[in-house]
């Protein structure tokens, strides 16, 4: 049977506040005490409630994940480097799946709440929604937030934004660059980071001379049977199409199947640039030239700047992450 810390304290012959400042690592006890309390919890291997702990000092070494699709992978591999690095510090990571549903996403974050988590982290800029924030507003005010790849403006939030906005605008000078003149885009539409790709293609798109009106920009959702779809559709607007851009890599593995449908050869008539350097952009013939938005920086960046703050530290506000290209076999 599980010992309570008031039969230590009768064994040590102390009082149960006692027993409980030592197991708090709390310094105002005497060394003699402490060493007798620990030599009876190390006699009975006792572990103390982590939840009742942290009701009763306030810190639950508890920290919330929330992630709108747990199946998606850069989502995975920021969650993995955050939660790695709340481990080493002495925190415990709550991964929560709250898809884009607002009442789902307000449930999660009442779970969270009855734990006693001590921060939020929020992966994706869905969450920068602003009925989401008002939610947060009323129910999550006293403690930190982390945004990763979203912005907001409240006195406990703390954004890191990767700069696809820049980074879309890179991949159309590159296409520009190779004789890729005609060049259309295909994205999904419904985040806040699909609207800033969008508008870095208009805008770089506009610098080089093209009207904003007569821009093709095709909406889908991100699978590869919308990416083929996308693509099919594209050309049935603009025949002459010579360079694609994609805001996810698997939408541009569906478009590569459907250029090779069309007879189009790959980069020499339709070259393609997928976002994210995803593994989908590593297994099709040819490998899919890709914008990498430094999903390990992110990862690191946010795990250290999330420790900063739980340690009353007073991090950047705001941080931006820069992009890259990776050249493979899609571009020349």
């Amino acid at each position: 049977m599980k010992l309570t810390i008031y039969e230590i304290a009768k064994e040590a012959g102390i009082s149960a506040s006692t027993v409980s400042r030592v197991i708090n690592g709390n310094e105002r006890v005497k060394k003699e005490t402490r060493e007798k309390v620990i030599e009876i919890l190390n006699k009975y291997n006792f572990t103390p409630d982590q939840t009742a702990r942290g009701l009763a000092s306030g810190f639950s070494k508890l920290v919330g994940i929330a992630i709108e699709d747990i199946r998606n992978g850069h989502h995975n591999s920021i969650a993995f480097d955050i939660e790695n690095k709340l481990r080493e510090n002495g925190y415990f990571g709550i991964i929560v799946n709250t898809t884009a549903n607002l009442n789902l996403i307000t449930e999660c974050v009442e779970g969270l709440i009855n734990r006693n988590v001590e921060g939020i982290v929020f992966l994706g800029s869905l969450y920068q929604d602003s009925n989401i924030m008002e939610m947060l507003k009323c129910k999550f005010s006293k403690k930190p937030i982390l945004l990763v790849n979203g912005e907001y403006v409240a006195d406990n939030l703390w954004s890191l934004i990767i700069n696809e906005f820049d980074g879309v605008g890179k991949c159309v000078e590159l296409l520009f660059n190779q004789g890729k003149k005609n060049i259309a885009y295909i994205q999904k539409p419904t985040t806040a980071s699909g609207f800033r790709k969008k508008e870095g293609f208009i805008q770089k798109m506009v610098q080089l001379g093209f009207k904003k009106d007569e821009l093709c920009i095709i909406n889908a959702q991100p699978n590869i049977e919308a990416g083929f779809d996308a693509t099919i559709q594209a050309f049935s607007i603009k025949k002459n199409i010579n360079g694609i851009i994609y805001s996810e890599d698997l939408l541009a593995v569906g478009g590569l199947k459907a250029l090779n449908m069309l007879q189009k050869s790959v980069p020499n008539d339709v070259a393609i640039i997928g976002i994210d350097d995803s593994i989908y952009s590593e297994i099709t013939t040819p490998r899919i030239t890709t914008l990498n938005p430094c999903l390990n920086i992110l990862g690191e960046k946010s795990a250290n700047i999330l420790m900063d703050i739980l340690k009353g530290k007073t991090p950047p506000k705001y941080t931006i992450i820069e992009t890259n290209i990776v050249i493979k076999e899609t571009t020349k």
